[in-house]
């Protein structure tokens, strides 16, 4: 596994994200536990991320669409379906991270967005 690798741990190697963009699109196959706003986040998210990523820019691109919806005059592009909520739902949103990474990654990538994602948390 990749995140066994001493010289090349998986928190420095990108994957492709065409996989991960086709399960985000259609999350509500690979999680049963989420609500509607977090499926409709997932199809936005799909659409925003790059065609390859190390683990850090998967969570801070999970970010900063979230905070985009949160602000939506950051990006006109913004789907309506995803703004004007109450901030609770935004933090809802957010604390799916994990969970949605973990439905949509594979195991040592998602394992990786983790630890990346703790270790900012702790700044």
């Amino acid at each position: 596994m990749g995140s066994e690798n001493p010289i090349y741990p998986i928190e420095n190697i990108s994957i492709s994200t065409t996989d991960i963009k086709a399960k985000l699109s259609n999350l509500h196959d690979y999680s049963d536990c989420e609500v509607a706003v977090v499926y409709m986040f997932a199809k936005y998210l799909a659409s925003r991320l790059n065609p390859k990523l190390v683990p850090f820019g998967f969570a801070y691109s999970y970010h900063s669409a979230l905070q985009d919806i949160a602000a939506p005059e950051n990006d006109p592009k913004t789907p309506e379906t995803l703004t004007g909520y109450h901030p609770a739902v935004y933090e809802l949103i957010s604390s799916r991270m994990i969970p949605v990474t973990k439905a949509v990654c594979p195991s040592d990538f998602a394992d990786a967005v983790e630890r990346e994602y703790l270790k900012y948390c702790k700044k």
